[in-house]
């Protein structure tokens, strides 16, 4: 009987008799070492995704190991739900201002009203950019007065010149010399301060009215509490653990995760360090471990509990 050099393991030749305890010493001497390998290779990986998560987080490309998978979800704006949730170079946040409308002066370039009939309907009156996400409810217009017969009205609202909403029609079958307010209503379409919108006024009404000015009635979109969620991710053969690193500000977020469309699951913060935003803001780094099930679906969410707290970007990488 004799070892092995590098571990002491036994070693038998033919003429040797078996013993169990021999063997059994052998294989917790493997356990042992074996189990120390592992944890000292997946402290590399996790150290190597840390490294890799926060370059790109950064702007920057390294080189990485083949058994570090990162994700693309560096930018927050790809996230696959986010109605809750405004954008910008600040990061996202919560809307916990909105957009209730505005009244204006309908005018010329020239300071006169903008007359409008069927001859020249569809007109362009108003171009509006909001201030914050409203749902669209009305937009009514002031016109002056005058003999009306039976008409059709109609507010068309153009997004880059695409048309993104229409009023209902407003129908007039009767004749009246006082009416100068018509109400345009619509069914909530929601209004972004990201975009700018021009107005429309479409009517089959022959017979040139003036319009002096007009109000948009919206409903602010306000939230307090919501969450980014990630698109699926599927995980290859041979994934075993997910490495996802937060950059947030204000109260702190929370992460869950779902394998295959299941239940969320709370993952733990296992290391918090201060950090900086893509554009320079200070912020603290969160980075939650977690174990999964190789060849599933998964999906991350990140919640922003209150008005006070955002997310300047997350990245994971896949061991």
């Amino acid at each position: 009987m004799t070892r092995t050099e590098q571990l002491g393991l036994y070693t038998w030749v033919e003429s040797d008799p078996v013993s169990l305890t021999q063997m059994n010493e052998n294989f917790t001497q493997l356990d042992t070492v074996g189990a120390q390998a592992l944890a000292r290779a997946n402290a590399a990986g996790i150290n190597a995704a840390g490294l890799l998560l926060h370059s790109r987080h950064a702007g920057q490309d390294i080189s990485f190991a083949q058994d570090v998978m990162a994700a693309d979800l560096t930018r927050v704006k790809d996230a696959a739900a986010y109605s809750q949730l405004m954008f910008s170079s600040a990061g996202a946040h919560l809307l916990a201002s909105g957009y209730s409308g505005v009244t204006e002066n309908i005018r010329n370039s020239d300071g006169t009203n903008i007359s409008v009939s069927s001859s020249n309907s569809p007109r362009k009156i108003w171009t509006i950019k909001p201030s914050g996400f409203g749902a669209l409810s009305s937009v009514t217009v002031t016109m002056t007065t005058g003999a009306y017969s039976s008409f059709t009205d109609q507010i068309l609202l153009y997004c880059g010149g695409t048309l993104v909403a229409e009023s209902d029609e407003y129908v007039k079958t009767d004749i009246n010399t006082s009416q100068s307010e018509f109400t345009y209503t619509f069914d909530g379409f929601v209004l972004d301060p990201n975009k700018t919108y021009d107005l429309y006024f479409k009517t089959t009404y022959s017979t040139l009215r003036h319009i002096s000015s007009a109000t948009i009635t919206a409903t602010p979109l306000i939230y307090t509490s919501g969450w980014l969620i990630s698109p699926v991710q599927h995980l290859s053969q041979g994934r075993r653990q997910i490495h996802l690193n937060v950059y947030t500000g204000g109260t702190a977020c929370t992460v869950e995760y779902r394998l295959d469309g299941g239940s969320w699951n709370v993952a733990d913060v296992y290391r918090t360090q201060a950090a900086a935003s893509q554009t320079g803001a200070a912020c603290t780094l969160r980075s939650y471990l977690f174990s999964i099930t190789a060849n599933a679906d998964l999906e991350l969410r990140i919640g922003l509990p209150d008005a006070d707290s955002i997310v300047y970007g997350y990245s994971a990488a896949i061991l």
